[in-house]
């Protein structure tokens, strides 16, 4: 999706996307629906039910699979990118913790440097990300942490073991993190995108084919079958950015962290 059609989607609420999407697909099955009943009458189409049933079974069962394998595959990603915030946080806490056991002036520096983080990823990264661009303000933060580290010589082996799980911790840190930006910018490949939206109309499309006795009927079956529809199609525009729009992550993972360690 090009970048202006990700803020018109994601500036909408759930509820104004799930509306708009089915009541799109309605308006097409409605088109389709008077257009089949003026050349083709109703009465005309019962005696196809048989077969257009058996090849909407197929191309439902088709469409099904379709749709099904990428609502699986967002929904993954979102809770992919979930483990992994609680992967940063945490090792974003252990760093505090652990640079105990290193020389006090370093020890200062590297928790003002970890609470600076937070406060960087809450206050900055996460309305960069809901805007849909890649933050780069924490990466200063966990840069400067690896230079004093560099520079600094372990006096002790109580120090050189604290030094090691304090630059392991920073490296989960760091791969926790990219991760996360990875998933605030990759989303679905626009074929994808555009095989559910044309899944959908011919979904659609074949139901309406369907000739019922009653018109008003077959309008309430095209309603439900078209909010069904936009529900999905909903569910994986939302997922597919979880952290942008009204369903996206929140910081409330970071904000405990933060709050845990400024309590000490």
């Amino acid at each position: 999706m090009q970048p202006g059609t990700l803020d018109i989607i994601y500036s909408q609420s759930t509820e104004t996307l799930v509306v708009s999407i089915s009541l799109g697909l309605l308006l097409f099955s409605v088109v389709l629906l008077k257009l089949f009943s003026a050349v083709w009458p109703a009465h005309t189409r019962q005696d196809h039910n048989d077969v257009a049933g058996f090849i909407l079974g197929v191309v439902g069962v088709s469409y099904a699979v379709l749709i099904g394998a990428v609502a699986v595959g967002v929904w993954d990603k979102t809770n992919s990118a979930g483990k992994e915030i609680v992967n940063e946080a945490s090792a974003a806490t252990d760093v505090y913790r652990l640079a105990e056991g290193l020389s006090p002036p370093l020890a200062l520096a590297l928790r003002a440097d970890v609470l600076d983080y937070l406060h960087i990823v809450i206050e900055r990264e996460w309305p960069a990300m809901r805007a849909g661009s890649v933050p780069s303000d924490g990466a200063v933060v966990y840069n400067r942490m690896v230079e004093r580290l560099a520079h600094f010589s372990p006096q002790s082996a109580t120090e050189q073991i604290f030094l090691d799980h304090v630059l392991t911790d920073i490296g989960q840190l760091i791969d926790a993190r990219r991760a996360r930006l990875f998933a605030s910018t990759n989303g679905l490949n626009p074929i994808l995108y555009r095989f559910c939206f044309y899944g959908s109309l011919l979904v659609v499309a074949f139901c309406a084919f369907f000739g019922l006795a009653s018109q008003r009927s077959h309008l309430i079956f095209m309603i439900f079958l078209s909010f069904s529809v936009g529900l999905i199609l909903t569910v994986i525009v939302t997922l597919d950015r979880p952290f942008m729009g009204p369903a996206s992550i929140s910081t409330e993972t970071f904000d405990t962290a933060l709050i845990l360690l400024e309590r000490r």
